[in-house]
């Protein structure tokens, strides 16, 4: 796979949290882009070469993830996003 193409190594998975305050519930909210993601994307070119166990690994052991919520629809154009 080329460099240029974000892997869970290069590129490790990330979560942006969502201050407590929003959404007044106990625990962290976090988004983040579909575990996984394998594709080349319909806008400006987006590659993509992730691997599902690797991402949900970082976010279980690094990010304290626990559960996950998809929030993709199943008709969202991203052929190479898992479906879980």
């Amino acid at each position: 796979m080329s460099s240029d193409v974000p892997t869970p190594e290069s590129h490790p998975i990330t979560v942006f949290g969502v201050n407590e305050s929003a959404h007044k519930t106990p625990g962290m909210l976090g988004l983040t882009f579909p575990p996984g993601m394998r594709e080349i994307g319909l806008e400006a070119g987006a590659r993509w070469g992730r691997r599902l166990d690797a991402d949900l690994d970082r976010l279980r052991k690094h990010h304290g993830t626990n559960r996950l919520a998809s929030l993709m629809e199943v008709s969202d154009p991203h052929p190479g996003a898992p479906v879980c």
